[in-house]
């Protein structure tokens, strides 16, 4: 499964992109913003893992503010059905906490 990041007012920033299993809660980010996604294990395992599993999940926007993550999912039929939400934030440390920006959360079955 691919994920297609665009933030064209972020070329060249670094960037990190995550997923959870809901986008209820929202995670706090600097400037009283809030990343939509839930802070749960998804979201943790994403973020702060290297497993190939998930693909360019860490790495720079171009020029024009795009990116590519993806997500290898397994094939195992108890995944079937299974809805996460995925986002990516980019970096600047010249931006309230270092967060430039972040997307909306993008909302994902597997079918």
């Amino acid at each position: 499964m691919q994920f297609k990041l665009r933030s064209p007012k972020a070329g060249r920033l670094p960037y990190r992109t995550a997923l959870s299993f809901s986008d209820q809660w929202g995670i706090p980010l600097p400037g009283k913003r809030l990343l939509p996604l839930a802070p749960d294990p998804l979201f943790f395992v994403s973020a702060t893992s290297a497993l190939p599993i998930f693909g360019n999940f860490v790495g720079t926007l171009d020029a024009t503010g795009a990116g590519t993550s993806w997500l290898d999912i397994p094939r195992d039929l108890r995944l079937l059905g299974l809805r996460f939400h995925a986002a990516f934030v980019a970096f600047n440390p010249s931006s309230p906490g270092g967060v430039h920006s972040f997307s909306n959360a993008e909302s994902l079955q597997i079918q």
